[in-house]
């Protein structure tokens, strides 16, 4: 999915976040006791987190993924504000201005490395806000045995349910040559940003067709509720390798699994009503149509423009 259309309002976005922050940091350094300024950093790291994830600027995500998992610890008075948290967080900061400066000028992250950075977050979570002064320790990777036994259960390995109004669309469906196939994407290991990849998954999908339904719901996709994969019921002129590789495109993917729907005899009524008042029928009244999907074009005419925070996925 080309995202560049997004990339000026990301930059004044990110901008306008990280000017919050420095006002913030410097408030902190003064009152290191208040726990609302501290919400806000959260906040700001939360949202810039969530928007360089879906543009694919992994340095910024990954750095501000951590600064939020320092921040949360901190909320939750697991331990106090100290000055080596508050140089970090300015070090964090110096270093997203760099990093959205280079994007302003080139488009792309530059080639520094963070990861010393990164380790000085998780050497906080670690040490409970104490600097220790040796190493940090870094969290070993999940074993990917999980992913493994996923990506080879075969087709008979989904969990999404078919209801009464999907069979209706897949019954239209058929009858104008298109297919119905569950698909299950297997994450990375390595995704931090669990919620805005299933949404570049659901954009690039809409592309060629439409989902029906998922599994587990959107809401609980959007809260990144769920483990290393998730399931979507999807309407494609597409055959099911196609549609694999869709998909096998984007990045943070280790595995796409489909199975085609078939309803055998099963005759639904109504056959009068046209596919495209099904789809709107399936919208309006099942839970489960991820609403993460790309507006139609026809849609996005009638709405007023909208921010990129409305227009991605915060993980």
């Amino acid at each position: 999915m080309d995202m560049s259309q997004y990339l000026e309002i990301f930059m004044d976005e990110s901008k306008e976040h990280l000017q919050h922050m420095n006002q913030i940091l410097l408030e902190l350094e003064k009152t290191p006791e208040d726990l609302n300024l501290i919400n806000e950093i959260f906040r700001i790291a939360h949202t810039i987190k969530g928007m360089s994830g879906t543009m694919g600027f992994t340095k910024v995500a990954t750095l501000t993924h951590e600064m939020e998992n320092v921040l949360h610890l901190v909320r939750n008075k697991e331990f106090p504000v100290t000055s080596v948290i508050i140089d970090v967080i300015f070090e964090c900061f110096d270093t997203l201005d760099n990093q959205i400066t280079a994007i302003e000028n080139s488009g792309a992250e530059n080639s520094s490395d963070s990861s010393a950075l990164v380790n000085k977050l998780i050497q906080i979570i670690n040490t409970k806000g104490v600097s220790s002064g040796g190493e940090p320790v870094v969290e070993t990777p999940k074993a990917a045995a999980k992913v493994e036994a996923v990506a080879t259960g075969g087709a008979g390995d989904f969990n999404i349910e078919i209801g009464q109004a999907q069979e209706h669309v897949i019954q239209k469906a058929n009858e104008q040559g298109l297919n119905a196939i569950k698909v299950k994407i297997v994450l990375s290991n390595s995704c931090m940003l669990k919620a805005a990849r299933a949404f570049i998954v659901f954009n690039t999908l809409e592309q060629f067709g439409e989902v029906i339904g998922s599994y587990p719901i959107a809401e609980e996709i959007e809260d990144e509720k769920f483990d290393e994969s998730f399931e979507v019921l999807y309407v494609t002129k597409l055959d099911e390798k196609t549609t694999e590789n869709e998909i096998m495109n984007i990045s943070e993917i280790d595995a796409v699994i489909t199975e085609l729907v078939v309803l055998g005899d099963k005759v639904i009524e109504d056959k009068e009503v046209s596919l495209e008042e099904v789809l709107d029928i399936v919208s309006e009244r099942t839970v489960d149509v991820p609403q993460v999907a790309a507006k139609t074009e026809k849609k996005k005419k009638k709405e007023k423009p909208l921010k990129l925070l409305e227009l991605i996925l915060i993980a």
